[in-house]
């Protein structure tokens, strides 16, 4: 029989030296700590500037001959600006991310301020244009750093393609910009639409030549999905261009939405029809 005393006190175990610790833990806590504090603070500050340059530009100067427009832009321009500061303040110290995110931000303020303040100046298509002119200086600035991440063997092995690839997007967007700027004007609604949707045909059909893989998704043809995108675009361009002047605005918009969504049923019945699953799906390459 166990005549072993229950009341009996456990032995208190010794509290651990100090010097069993991982010298710097705690300073590396309490240093991480102390720097997410400051962040929050400045975070704070910067909100409190913002606060201050709003409330000084509406009583000294939004009255001052500027549009409701334009003191919208500069409320909003001034307050993305503000989260530019806080994003490269949380932001990982890494230099394409805090270059992403300043393209990023700064290509949102120049957006925000030339709706009210420049785009009187210029006509609708040459709006157009440099609304995609911005686009391309996005697209330039924030990939090229990360292509750069690829690795090199990774890389080599499609670098044909994607130079192709980079080559047709920017001439695509070099030809809108161009004709936007200085043919559009001189053309209706509709024969700019068309020239858009012909240059976008060559695109696509670059594109599709330089990504379409050998997959063998028998039964179903690998151009068969891209070739009612080919046939939607063709049949889009022969309407613009033959058809639509005869119609307003409203007309035209609902032929492309029916058209949109009869090529979506096409695509989908015949996905349907075709394809066994993902295990179809047999890349060679």
């Amino acid at each position: 029989m166990d005549y072993s005393n229950d009341n009996e006190e456990e032995p208190i175990e010794a509290p651990e030296d100090e010097e069993s610790i991982p010298p710097g833990t705690g300073r590396s806590k309490r240093s991480g700590w102390s720097g997410t504090r400051r962040k929050s603070n400045a975070s704070a500050a910067t909100f409190v500037v913002w606060v201050a340059f709003a409330t000084i530009w509406l009583f000294f100067f939004a009255g001052t001959g500027y549009t409701f427009w334009e003191n919208v832009a500069v409320l909003g321009a001034s307050f993305l600006f503000i989260g530019l500061v806080n994003a490269l303040m949380w932001a990982p110290s890494q230099w394409r991310i805090r270059l992403s995110i300043i393209v990023g931000i700064g290509w949102l303020i120049f957006i925000v301020l030339w709706w009210p303040f420049y785009a009187a100046y210029y006509s609708g298509y040459q709006n157009f244009a440099a609304m995609l002119l911005s686009v391309a200086f996005l697209i330039a600035l924030t990939g090229g750093p990360w292509m750069t991440q690829i690795p090199r063997e990774a890389f080599m092995a499609f670098r044909g393609r994607a130079a192709l690839g980079l080559v047709t997007l920017f001439a695509y967007l070099a030809f809108l910009i161009l004709w936007l700027w200085f043919y559009a004007a001189g053309y209706d609604l509709y024969f700019n639409i068309t020239i858009g949707l012909v240059a976008t045909l060559v695109m696509y059909i670059v594109a599709i030549g330089v990504s379409v893989t050998e997959a063998d998704m028998e039964p179903l043809p690998r151009w068969l999905g891209p070739g009612i995108g080919f046939v939607w675009l063709v049949l889009l361009i022969v309407w613009f261009y033959f058809f639509a002047s005869g119609f307003n605005d409203y007309q035209n918009f609902a032929v492309v939405v029916l058209s949109i969504i009869l090529m979506a049923v096409i695509g989908a019945l015949v996905g349907r029809s075709r394809w066994g699953g993902i295990d179809s799906f047999d890349w060679r390459d």
